[in-house]
């Protein structure tokens, strides 16, 4: 009978249990490679849906902020040149933004206020004033772009004017 340690030394030459390296074969390589950029493809396109989709919300919230700004300026506008009384006539020029939200917009006037709508979105803002219907007539329209940054409300007599 053999001693252990010789039973050990000829099973391999030093190494019990015998192993012989193994090696990757070219498929499985290929495969690994493909899939972790697989993964890094789908981890992309799920960071540009993320962002995509914060970007579009920030830029509807900052587009409704921009547009109740405006209304605000115009609506502080009218009543100026309301409070004229004493004047036949009177005018105040405004300088507008040209876009609200990255995008154009119309300026409505009419004997129920004043109406300021996004021409992509759809997005509408009213604003009442403060009855000014009961005392003066008010009309006018103007769709504000990239070249019309400037806004005229005229008072003539009783009526108020958006040129």
């Amino acid at each position: 009978m053999l001693p252990v340690s010789d039973a050990f030394a000829s099973a391999g030459e030093g190494h019990w249990p015998a192993q012989r390296p193994r090696r990757m074969k070219a498929a499985t390589q290929v495969f690994e490679r493909v899939l972790l950029f697989g993964i890094g493809v789908i981890i992309f396109i799920a960071c540009y849906a993320v962002f995509n989709n914060y970007q579009s919300y920030f830029l509807g919230v900052s587009m409704e902020d921009q547009v109740d700004e405006i209304g605000s300026y115009i609506a502080t506008g009218i009543l100026k040149v309301a409070e004229k009384g004493n004047q036949t006539e009177a005018s105040i020029s405004l300088k507008i933004p040209p876009r609200a939200g990255n995008e154009p917009y119309i300026v409505r006037l009419s004997s129920a206020g004043l109406n300021i709508s996004t021409t992509v979105t759809g997005y509408s803002r009213f604003f009442r004033l403060y009855g000014l219907n009961k005392t003066f007539v008010m009309t006018g329209e103007s769709v504000v772009s990239t070249t019309v940054s400037e806004l005229l409300i005229y008072k003539k007599g009783n009526r108020i004017i958006l040129l």
